[in-house]
């Protein structure tokens, strides 16, 4: 009788175990994958001069307030430099520069209409001359650099799915350092990373699903 007893509690204990795991496994909601595409802009500002980049970017959201992803910007205003326009050998030929790499960040109150961002763009670049045909030829007279980013954004969330990001930033640039030897033989320099370094003024737009609110 006691065996008996103790099976039948046995099996009503299995039966009770699995339907509450059970239950607790169908009130789990399948992960939905938070994300964005973005077009990125900018615009660098030194005391030599000031130029824009155009590029795209995307990220995953671990979280309702980090993300992480990639991006990549290359250059779309022409870059003066005094050695190259007071020398005429390189009179056929145009800076061309792009980077590219990590792209971190964090969002203070993802879910208000208008919220702050924190980000950090690490990435890998190359500055190169190609001629005014738009023949390409990362070869010549080219030096890669380490570009660093931080921004201070605000965003302003239009729908669920689109947002328009407006950043303040700085950026570092190092290993950009080339030499060339004129005519006259006269070693001078073609580009250095404070040429390209500074203050940047930024936009994006973003597309996708960034959180769980509204």
């Amino acid at each position: 009788m006691k065996k008996t007893t103790l099976l039948i509690f046995l099996i009503c204990f299995h039966f009770s175990l699995f339907a509450q795991i059970r239950t607790q496994n169908d009130s789990i909601k399948p992960h939905k994958f938070k994300g964005f595409v973005s077009l990125l802009t900018d615009v660098t500002i030194n005391e030599q001069q000031h130029f824009s980049t155009v590029g795209m970017g995307g990220a995953y959201f671990f979280g309702n307030s980090m993300f992480i992803g990639c991006y990549g910007l290359g250059l779309v205003s022409p870059i003066h430099l005094s050695d190259i326009l007071s020398d005429n050998t390189f009179n056929d030929y145009h800076v061309n520069y792009a980077h590219g790499g990590l792209w971190l960040g964090y969002i203070d109150y993802p879910s208000r209409l208008i919220h702050v961002n924190f980000t950090l763009k690490i990435g890998w670049g190359a500055i190169f001359l190609d001629d005014i045909n738009k023949t390409i030829n990362y070869n010549y007279k080219r030096s890669e650099f380490l570009v660093i980013t931080p921004q201070y954004e605000l965003e302003v969330m239009v729908t669920n799915w689109l947002r328009l990001d407006f950043g303040l930033g700085i950026r570092f640039i190092s290993g950009m350092k080339l030499n060339y030897t004129d005519a006259n033989g006269i070693n001078r320099n073609l580009y250095n990373s404070s040429d390209f370094e500074g203050l940047i003024a930024s936009f994006a737009l973003k597309l996708g699903k960034i959180n769980n609110s509204r």
